[in-house]
């Protein structure tokens, strides 16, 4: 087991390296407790494992630009490798990256290293007890884009996968992957320590864990399902409830990032339930996502998972007004965005929304339905908490404009199309 790291001496040294302005190049300081010597009787030393933690820092003239940092883990039990951060276009790449050894018990003592952009990231594995998870059987159910990419996640990782869609296409596609294709989801649930799956609307779920044949019926008690789709919370409420009475415990761990992210492993995972079902489930969550957060009991993960829809639309929406306001103003869109980009208007939809429009490229990343999907969750949470939220309310209003537009098939930055239509 991993424990957390205090990560504040770390980031406060990187601030004051960045702050002063001079080349971070040498610096180094141990910022955590050394291990417990001598090992535990029952612990044996019997291979490599390195746990490597990386922030990326981008400034500009000596100044911070890129002030987040992200925590990426490099365990070799995981199975996956180290991947690179993405900086921001622009920015000067400064490393400072933290090279952490697992000892036993979990304790972790890294030594802090701040590296120029030319340097390397150097590990120091020392041997470890053996804390690989054995292969386990898993269920997965729903072989869509994102489900796909987490199914070949976790089988690369040594795991048995036993399989169910509706598709007889990505059927195929899993037999020929060595995957056991199941007939229901039930079939699927039998045998399985973790049931996973990725659907789309609560009604889907519900069908498929608590249906006539749904996993429910195959999974053994001490089964954990994990739901990666994003439905109403309340849904989410019944059908921990519902599984719980059968000894089925149940995370809902909506996901953020997209096919980009499911691809690479980059997925932020939003989770509710009890504390020792997440916990259990970490190791296989940390496969699929880079940024995993315990959020709260059942419903919590799908209450996150709305908020970042709320932000980020109507963000989107935002961008699509400036940039409709822009063009009827005769100003060239590009130069606006870059104008804007660097102020405070600046952001991370605005650098992948904003050219888009720009460009008028409207080739989906996530199809406008799906937000669409989203929205109305939301907005019927909010009207069921007697809440009134007008932008959230204005959104979905030009959301389900877009469905009517026919354009629900193409990206949500198909808003801006959606501003240029006269109404009738």
């Amino acid at each position: 087991m991993v424990r957390d790291l205090d990560l504040a001496p770390c980031t406060r040294m990187c601030a004051g390296v960045m702050r002063s302005g001079r080349p971070a190049t040498k610096a180094t300081r141990s910022c955590l407790p050394k291990p417990p010597h001598p090992l535990p009787g029952n612990a044996r030393w019997r291979r490599p494992l390195d746990l490597s933690v990386i922030w990326r820092i981008g400034w500009e003239s000596g100044e911070p630009h890129h002030a987040a940092f992200r925590a990426v883990v490099n365990c070799s039990a995981f199975g996956h490798p180290l991947a690179p951060i993405p900086m921001p276009s622009g920015v000067q790449r400064r490393t400072c990256g933290a090279v952490a050894c697992a000892h036993s018990i979990g304790v972790i003592a890294p030594t802090v290293m701040i590296m120029n952009e030319s340097a390397t990231l150097h590990s120091t594995p020392l041997s470890e007890p053996d804390t690989r998870q054995p292969p386990l059987t898993l269920g997965f159910i729903g072989l869509g884009i994102m489900g796909w990419a987490m199914c070949g996640h976790l089988q690369r990782a040594g795991h048995r996968l036993r399989v169910f869609a509706r598709d007889q296409v990505k059927r195929e596609r899993a037999a020929l992957a060595g995957m056991q294709v199941c007939s229901s989801p039930a079939e699927a649930a039998m045998g399985a320590a973790f049931v996973f799956t990725n659907v789309t609307s609560t009604p889907d779920v519900e069908q498929v864990l608590l249906g006539p044949e749904g996993a429910a019926h195959g999974a053994s008690p001490g089964t954990i399902c994990v739901d990666h789709s994003t439905i109403a919370p309340s849904g989410a409420r019944r059908i921990a409830v519902a599984l719980g009475e059968a000894g089925i415990d149940f995370l809902d761990a909506p996901v953020s990032g997209g096919e980009k992210g499911a691809r690479e492993a980059g997925l932020s995972i939003m989770v509710g339930g009890e504390p020792e079902a997440y916990a259990r489930a970490l190791q296989l969550l940390s496969l699929l996502g880079s940024t995993i957060t315990h959020v709260g009991p059942a419903g919590s993960g799908q209450v996150a998972k709305l908020c970042n829809q709320i932000v980020q639309v109507i963000n989107i929406e935002g961008i699509a007004e400036a940039m409709r306001f822009a063009q009827a103003e005769g100003a060239d869109l590009h130069r606006v965005l870059r104008a804007i980009s660097a102020g405070f208007a600046g952001s991370r939809m605005l650098d992948l929304m904003g050219p888009k429009m720009a460009a008028r490229d409207f080739a989906a990343g996530i199809p406008a339905r799906l937000h669409a999907k989203d929205f109305s969750l939301a907005a019927e949470a909010a009207r069921h908490a007697g809440l009134a939220l007008p932008a959230l309310s204005a959104v979905h209003a030009q959301l389900d404009r877009l469905m009517a537009l026919g354009m629900g098939g193409d990206d949500t930055s198909s808003l801006l199309r959606a501003l240029e239509q006269p109404k009738k």
